[in-house]
């Protein structure tokens, strides 16, 4: 005896369930446009003032009058110091890691 099994269509299901996740996109595309529209700042009507520069404080006679900053003189004694990174010779095994 053979053993029959009749398959039914799940067409109509399977057409469901992709309309379903079809129209679920579609409201997540459209109401995240909506929302990026609505949070995207509006552009205002009125143009930015321009600023306006002083030119009266650069043509003071009493900025011609000061000193610039004055020049560093260096110590009278140079002090030197060893480079704590330089390489060092090793003048012994120990130093060195060898064996003896």
């Amino acid at each position: 005896m053979a053993i029959t099994f009749q398959e039914k269509s799940n067409l109509g299901k399977k057409i469901a369930v992709l309309l379903v996740l079809f129209l679920a996109f579609v409201a997540i595309v459209f109401f995240g446009w909506r929302f990026i529209e609505q949070s995207s700042p509006v552009p205002s009507a009125l143009p930015a003032s321009v600023p306006a520069l002083n030119i009266e404080a650069l043509q003071d006679p009493r900025l011609a009058e000061m000193e610039m900053f004055p020049r560093i003189s260096p110590p009278e004694e140079e002090i030197t110091r060893e480079n704590p990174f330089a390489e060092v010779p090793a003048t012994t095994t120990a130093d060195t890691g060898g064996e003896d």
